[in-house]
């Protein structure tokens, strides 16, 4: 059975198609486990400071719950990065299955392969999106540990979360300086 011209480019496009993606893939996937790295990092440090803590009197239960609430919510952003991680070895996987059966079409001329492949892509950018998601609802929780965090103005936790006070700051400026004019 010979492969005609337009089977061939269509093949070529798909096999294209399939290695892109598995680039944006690797590329995602080391994001994410850089990502996973740092936070385990992260608490590993948190552990150390909690065993330090617990031999030294004085804590107050409001320090210490403070403390174990910190470790909870970076341990729900562990396990929220693990999870977008193994989902991205499951999606370079699909992406890895997608090229091989497209290459064996090639060699074997099996039409069922291609069928195979584009399942395989499909999946593959279906986790993609998974593991974005993971990454997102991750990026969530740094919100809800920063907001956590005692002590600290909201403008020097995150510039998103800075806009509404600087607003209000303007707006309460704004407002104090209308009174005086009417004064004088």
């Amino acid at each position: 059975m010979a492969i005609t011209v337009e089977q061939t480019t269509q093949l070529i496009q798909l096999i294209l198609n399939s290695a892109l993606m598995m680039a944006i893939a690797l590329a995602w996937w080391g994001v994410v486990w850089l990502r996973h790295s740092a936070i385990a990092a992260q608490l590993q440090a948190h552990q150390r400071r909690m065993a330090q803590l617990r031999g030294v009197e004085g804590q107050s239960i409001e320090q210490i719950a403070h403390l174990r609430q910190l470790r909870l919510q970076i341990q729900a952003r562990y396990r929220l990065t693990r999870h977008s991680a193994l989902v991205m070895h499951a999606v370079l996987l699909a992406l890895v299955g997608s090229v091989f059966s497209l290459a064996l079409r090639t060699l074997m001329g099996g039409n069922w392969l291609i069928p195979l492949a584009l399942v395989l892509f499909v999946l593959g950018i279906g986790g993609l999106l998974l593991s974005v998601g993971l990454a997102l609802l991750e990026f969530y929780q740094i919100g809800l540990l920063e907001e956590a965090a005692p002590g600290r103005a909201r403008a020097c936790r995150s510039p998103m979360l800075a806009l509404p006070d600087a607003d209000r700051v303007r707006v309460q400026q704004a407002s104090v300086g209308v009174p005086e004019r009417m004064a004088g």
